[in-house]
């Protein structure tokens, strides 16, 4: 291995990692892969075949992974029941961590996870990768410059349909749609308005095995954020912004991976180049690892979302 090379190991060879992670490291000339950790030999075998990957190393268990000395960094991917304990383990052997959303599954894990990020000297990342859509980035410098006036309401609508042969519908998932699809929002929505710590009030109605949920959360200061979100309802990613004036913002499928869509801003197309916002996150991530910077969606930003999450399933 190339010893200028930020190397890493993937834990959770699935559609996310194959289609949108990896892909998305192919040009950071900083990262190359070194191995697999799956839940068989063979799985990773028929992975890196379907992706066309060049798996070096197919490990046998989660020591074998820790105790490689080319991984500096792990992508963490796997079904989200599993992600504290590989988290910490990984942790403890002194490499950064990037965690698909959501980090755990409950609030005693992401405190695990906090706690041993916090004793150590690694980086953790959580894979909000919706921060990191030009649009939304410009959008968000807008509101924070006091461009959209006072925010009164953000509502958010993403229905995006998932089989049930999907890990995620199985029964010892805890989550579904708010996995999925949910923990995206809430994190959008928040970050836009800086308001993970402002919240005054939550409630929802969810569907019976979490295939939907209508989510409202309010602030201190009086914002209303209304979610709902459905893995059964046809295909809709939908934010529209509201300022005391009425409906400001509309932004149509600027969710998702491609970071693509359509802003409408005061009635004015809001341009931006559309940019992949996986390869933004995961670019980041990386310069934080070799600058030694904060990673601006640590363990912490994790943990604030399993929080909400678990008020409100």
């Amino acid at each position: 291995m190339s010893s200028n090379r930020l190397n890493f190991g993937l834990i959770g060879p699935g559609e996310v990692a194959g289609r949108y992670l990896l892909p998305a490291l192919g040009n950071i000339t900083d990262a190359g892969l070194v191995g697999v950790l799956g839940s068989s030999p063979d799985k990773v075998s028929q992975f890196c075949a379907k992706y066309k990957i060049a798996c070096n190393r197919i490990y046998q268990d989660i020591e074998e992974i820790a105790t490689d000395g080319d991984v500096n960094w792990v992508i963490i991917s796997s079904p989200d029941r599993f992600h504290a304990e590989q988290t910490v383990s990984m942790i403890n052997a002194r490499k950064h961590v990037f965690i698909e959303k959501p980090m755990t599954t409950s609030n005693n894990d992401a405190k695990r996870i906090v706690e041993a990020a916090n004793a150590s000297n690694v980086k953790v990342g959580v894979g909000y990768h919706l921060r990191w859509h030009t649009g939304h980035q410009k959008l968000k410098e807008k509101i924070s410059n006091g461009e959209l006036g006072e925010i009164k309401k953000i509502s958010l609508v993403w229905s995006s349909p998932i089989s049930t042969e999907n890990w995620r519908a199985k029964p010892e998932s805890k989550w579904l749609s708010l996995a999925a699809l949910g923990t995206h929002c809430i994190d959008l929505a928040l970050w836009l308005i800086d308001g993970f710590d402002t919240i005054k009030s939550m409630n929802t109605i969810k569907g019976k095995n979490d295939e939907s949920n209508q989510i409202t959360i309010e602030t201190n200061t009086g914002i209303i954020i209304e979610i709902r979100v459905s893995t059964l309802e046809n295909p809709e990613k939908l934010m529209l912004i509201e300022n005391t004036e009425g409906v400001i913002c509309k932004c149509t499928n600027t969710f998702g991976p491609r970071g693509t869509g359509e802003i409408i801003l005061n009635n004015h197309n809001l341009q931006f180049v559309p940019a992949n916002p996986y390869r933004a996150e995961l670019s980041a991530f990386v310069r934080a690892i070799v600058d030694n910077k904060k990673f601006p969606v640590d363990q912490l930003i994790g943990a604030k979302n399993i929080e909400l999450l678990e008020r409100i399933s």
